[in-house]
């Protein structure tokens, strides 16, 4: 009588475990809290289950929508991995201004044609519509705002287009003295010989190039030396015999320079040279 007892507990045990399943999850993409009656937003329910439970049977109910407009709406199934879900897409526009609802959503399901009906309730939804930016009419204000100031824009540019190529057209031909400054400044920031004495030596000719031609000097090759002794028959100002004096003999202690420059004076010697040639520029070519 006893085995009888336990078996017939065993059984019944059985019996309940077979029926007993946990419930789905809910997961919810909820709609924005601020919309435009311009703006379409989405609404999206997920019922997620293990994969283990079996296929459910689902009969969701639609929902109330109050000052909205559905636009679309989709349901879906997918499997991926261990989970299976239902998915509930609801595709909706605010219909004026003010505050709108998503009624709630009763999802029923169950586990096949035997097994009693569960309802999953999905909570309601509050959206506040905003109404939409009068865009048609701003874009037309603007369109002629603009539009009427073109013409005249375009014909004083066009005037000021036609006085700038006279003017070019009645410049003076460019001074052959710029292009040999020019060429001093490209070499001084640009060079950079296979030794430092290589690179020194490059900038000492463009800067001895730019005194030659600036001053007319008569000399094709020289030292700091004879550009010195040749401008003394020149008519300096004590500022431009000081700084030019300085200038080439600094030129001439790097031509017996036995060491090696550090970066830092290096630097500092093409600075020296930059603003000495750069000097020359600006006082060729005064700003108008």
């Amino acid at each position: 009588m006893r085995k009888a007892v336990i078996a017939a507990c065993f059984m019944i045990t059985l019996t309940v475990s077979a029926r007993v399943w946990s419930a789905p999850q809910l997961r919810l993409a909820a709609p924005p809290r601020n919309a435009s009656t311009a703006q379409t937003f989405l609404y999206e329910v997920r019922m997620e289950w293990p994969v283990a439970e079996g296929a459910y049977e689902v009969s969701p109910t639609a929902p109330v929508f109050e000052n909205l407009d559905l636009i679309a709406q989709s349901q879906s199934q997918e499997t991926t991995g261990t989970v299976s879900r239902l998915i509930l897409q609801f595709t909706l526009r605010g219909i004026q201004k003010g505050p709108a609802r998503i009624g709630t959503l009763d999802i029923r399901y169950r586990l096949a044609p035997s097994t009693e009906w569960r309802v999953l309730p999905v909570p309601d939804q509050t959206v506040q519509i905003a109404a939409a930016f009068p865009w048609k009419g701003v874009i037309g204000s603007v369109a002629l705002a603009i539009l009427l100031p073109l013409g005249s824009f375009f014909g004083i540019k066009g005037f000021k287009a036609y006085r700038e190529r006279e003017r070019i057209k009645n410049l003076p031909p460019p001074d052959p003295k710029q292009r040999v400054y020019a060429k001093a400044e490209e070499t001084i920031l640009t060079y950079k010989g296979e030794t430092q004495r290589d690179t020194i030596d490059h900038w000492t000719e463009a800067v001895k190039g730019t005194a030659i031609t600036y001053y007319d000097l008569a000399l094709k090759s020289a030292t700091g030396r004879d550009i010195l002794e040749a401008l003394k028959g020149k008519s300096l100002t004590a500022k431009e015999s000081s700084e030019i004096t300085a200038l080439f003999r600094r030129i001439e202690e790097l031509r017996y320079a036995g060491n090696a420059l550090p970066v830092r004076e290096m630097e500092l010697l093409q600075k020296t040279f930059l603003q000495y040639v750069r000097g020359k520029i600006i006082i060729e070519n005064p700003p108008r």
